[in-house]
């Protein structure tokens, strides 16, 4: 049976030498490890992910390829809207509207993009 002492002592391995500390490993002088923090302090942002503007030219190049569905590269909720106008009018007017949808979707796109930014 075993003592008191000798089961608070920890008996040591004398047949293995202890590991030696990593030279990247930052020094501590303090009693307890230096901290270091699992990730940056909340609302850091680096500066390369901030959000990108919307460009000129690929939302005239969008409104050009798809007409008001090319609108949804500014605000989906706008694109949508005037895609479901721009069918409505189409539906009751005639397709010859396409040809004055088409360019007033192109303006809107070059009204718009500049107060997204």
């Amino acid at each position: 049976m075993r003592t008191a002492e000798s089961v608070r002592r920890r008996s040591t391995d004398r047949r293995r030498t202890p590991p030696l500390p990593h030279p990247g490993t930052p020094r501590s002088l303090a009693v307890s490890p230096a901290v270091v923090l699992p990730h940056p302090p909340l609302g850091w942002e680096p500066a390369a992910v901030r959000a990108l503007g919307k460009s000129l030219g690929t939302a005239l190049t969008w409104t050009l390829v798809f007409g008001p569905l090319g609108l949804c590269y500014l605000s989906i909720a706008f694109g949508l809207v005037a895609t479901t106008a721009a069918v409505v009018a189409v539906v009751v007017g005639g397709a010859a509207l396409v040809a004055v949808i088409w360019p007033v979707a192109m303006v809107l796109a070059l009204l718009t993009t500049p107060r997204r930014n």
